[in-house]
C-alpha cells in the first residue's frame, strides 16, 4: 500500500507531515484514513508523494571454512587395540585396519617372548589411508603417519593379552629398514632395545629387530 504526506490540514482530522496510507485515488482526490481512524476523502493538493524506501539488501556472510591441519588429524587419533581411526582433512573419520599378528608358534623363541609379524603390510594400510585422505595441497602428511603407526604399534601390544594361547612381555618385530625410509626411524623411537642394522644373507635388503617390554608401554 503506498503513502502520502500530508502538507496542508484545512482543519481537518489530519496532522501535517503526517504519513497516511492511501485507500483509493481519484481524479482530484485521495481517500485516506484520518487520525480519527475513519476513512475520508480530501483533494490530492493537501498531500505529497512519499518515496517508497529502499530496502537495503540483506547482508549474508559467506559460510566459515574451517580447514583442518595435519596437526588437527594428529589430535585426533584413536585407537581401540586392533584399528586406528583419526578424523582426516575433509573431516572424514578414517578407518585403518589392523595388519598385525603373531608369528606361527613354531616361531616363538621362548614362553613370554613372542614376535609379531607384518610390520611392512601395517606400514603400506597407514601409507594408503593417509594418501587417499583428500588432501588439496598434495602435502607429505609424514608427521600423521609417524603418529598414526606409533600409536598403532603400542596400542595393539598393550591391548594383546595373549598371542598363541601364551601370555606375553617381550615383543619382537622387525623388517627391512630400507621399506619406508620416513616410518622406520619411529620404530627406533618407540622400542626398547634394538639390534643393529645387518644385510639379509638372503638377499640385498639392510634388515633390523625391535624390541618391546609390553609392561613399561
Amino acid at each position: 500500500m503506498s503513502q502520502v504526506k500530508c502538507i496542508d490540514t484545512r482543519g481537518y482530522a489530519l496532522t501535517e507531515n503526517e504519513k497516511y496510507d492511501v485507500v483509493e485515488r481519484e481524479d482530484k482526490y485521495i481517500k485516506v484514513v484520518n487520525d480519527n481512524g475513519n476513512t475520508a476523502r480530501y483533494h490530492k493538493d493537501m498531500f505529497s508523494a512519499v518515496r517508497a524506501s529502499k530496502t537495503a539488501p540483506e547482508i549474508v556472510a559467506p559460510p566459515v571454512v574451517i580447514e583442518r591441519t595435519e596437526q588437527d588429524c594428529i589430535n585426533s587419533i584413536v585407537n581401540d587395540g586392533f584399528d586406528t581411526k583419526y578424523t582426516g582433512l575433509n573431516n572424514q573419520l578414517v578407518v585403518i585396519g589392523n595388519s598385525l599378528t603373531g608369528s606361527d608358534p613354531g616361531n616363538d623363541l621362548s614362553c613370554g617372548v613372542k614376535a609379531i609379524v607384518n610390520l611392512n603390510s601395517q606400514i603400506d594400510s597407514i601409507n594408503m589411508a593417509v594418501n587417499a585422505d583428500q588432501n588439496k595441497n598434495g602435502d607429505d602428511l609424514i608427521a600423521l603417519q609417524k603418529a598414526l603407526l606409533k600409536s598403532h604399534i603400542i596400542n595393539f601390544i598393550k591391548q594383546k593379552a595373549q598371542i598363541n594361547g601364551d601370555q606375553l612381555e617381550i615383543v619382537l618385530m622387525s623388517t627391512n629398514i630400507n621399506h619406508d625410509e620416513d616410518l622406520i626411524p619411529v620404530m627406533d623411537e618407540i622400542c626398547h632395545f634394538s639390534s643393529e642394522e645387518v644385510q639379509n644373507p638372503n638377499s640385498a635388503n639392510i634388515i633390523k629387530l625391535w624390541g618391546f617390554h609390553k609392561s613399561k608401554l
